[in-house]
């Protein structure tokens, strides 16, 4: 159940959905808690939650980059817009003497 919320998870990112993304991250977590409550020992529920620790760490990380990247091509898009919408009426002076 992990893994495949996992991939759902990663999936998302990585296309840079993050309105689907933000459910996905509540259904991973709601499967990290029940593999740690199916979790015999100590030793498993802590592997589980490091396990789920660096993976979240890892998603963290990569979500920063792409809307870090989304944000760049945003201002680009955004300056280039900017010059694409001068008017047509170009504004001269002529001056009588």
């Amino acid at each position: 159940m992990v893994t495949k919320a996992e991939e759902e998870l990663q999936r998302a990112i990585e296309s840079g959905s993050f309105e689907t993304a933000m459910p996905l991250i509540e259904k991973y977590g709601e499967a990290v808690l029940s593999e740690l409550r199916k979790a015999g020992d100590a030793k498993e529920r802590s592997a589980i939650a490091s396990d789920a620790s660096a993976f979240l760490q890892d998603r963290l990380h990569l979500a920063r980059v792409m809307r870090s990247h989304i944000a760049a091509q945003i201002g680009a898009a955004s300056r280039i817009a900017s010059y694409a919408s001068v008017p047509g009426v170009i504004n001269t002076w002529h001056i009588e003497g």
